[in-house]
């Protein structure tokens, strides 16, 4: 026949085969409605990048966290302004969480939340 009738009739035996309820096509549709499924369930976090350590690592936040953010930087604040930029010695261990003086490109100090990554 003409080089389209092939597709034509297997379309039309497919249409067939689904308006007489033989099954064949059964577990295509149970897949659609499993994806179908997925996408509805999926949800999105929208996320601030804090830092981009290089080219592969990059540390982020999620903003649904903003409150314990504002209630750390809002902590790190008064710190400031009680202790001012004085530094205090301090015992470390590796991994420990410690308040750092950093200055800013603008040259403003600060403390900020920092992990000890050295023995």
């Amino acid at each position: 026949g003409a080089p389209g009738s092939l597709s034509a009739e297997y379309e039309a035996a497919q249409e067939s085969a689904r308006s007489a309820r033989r099954g064949l096509w059964e577990e295509e549709e149970e897949e659609a409605e499993a994806e179908e499924e997925v996408r509805t369930t999926e949800t999105v976090t929208r996320m601030t990048v804090s830092e981009v350590v290089d080219g592969v690592n990059v540390m982020m936040q999620a903003d649904g966290d903003r409150s314990r953010l504002d209630r750390v930087q809002d902590y790190m604040q008064q710190l400031l302004e009680q202790h001012g930029t004085t530094p205090a010695p301090v015992e470390t261990r590796k991994n420990s969480i410690v308040a750092a003086l950093f200055t800013d490109e603008d040259g403003a100090v600060a403390w900020y939340r920092a992990r000890v990554e050295g023995p």
